[in-house]
């Protein structure tokens, strides 16, 4: 019974990590994706102000000149490249990813301690053998995936490297 306890603890502790990390993927991903979107709406605010100032629209002229000021060509250029940037480590970072398999991990946790809940509360002796098969049952679709999701890793790595091997000929 103390072992189920402990499995049980340690599960209710990869649950809370898990919902956390799929929390924080989320956000993440969300933040940089809008941070990227309003990044190029600013550009594009900015370019036809530009154009608007070319034409001379009397209405442009005291905010171009404003802008002229900061530089047309630097905001134009400069806050594409941010976003850019940010959308490449929003790629990178593949965080709506990591969110969607902290989701994953925590319903295949959860199940597993609805499983063990009815061993916890009933008062009959537990056999090992028992428990050790509730937890058997589910982390082996749980592992399958975790061992998938590292030899995607892996393997994304290495394509990786050897792309970099091939543009440093």
């Amino acid at each position: 019974r103390v072992c189920l306890r402990e499995v049980a603890t340690t599960v209710d502790g990869q649950i809370a990590f898990h919902s956390r990390s799929a929390e924080t993927g989320r956000r993440l991903h969300h933040r940089l994706h809008t941070l990227c979107f309003w990044l190029f709406v600013f550009t594009a605010i900015i370019a036809v102000i530009h154009l608007l100032a070319m034409w001379r629209v009397p209405f442009v002229l005291p905010l171009a000149q404003v802008l002229k000021t900061f530089g047309f060509t630097f905001l134009c250029a400069f806050l594409p490249a941010v976003g850019a940037a940010l959308a490449g480590i929003n790629h990178q970072g593949e965080f709506a990813r990591t969110a969607r398999r902290s989701n994953a991990m925590v319903e295949q946790l959860t199940q597993i301690r609805e499983r063990l809940e009815p061993l916890l509360q009933s008062g009959a002796n537990v056999q090992s053998a028992q428990a050790a098969a509730v937890v058997r049952e589910r982390m082996s679709g749980v592992i399958r995936r975790s061992m998938a999701a590292i030899v995607v890793a892996r393997s994304s790595v290495a394509v990786e490297g050897r792309l970099a091997m091939v543009s440093r000929r």
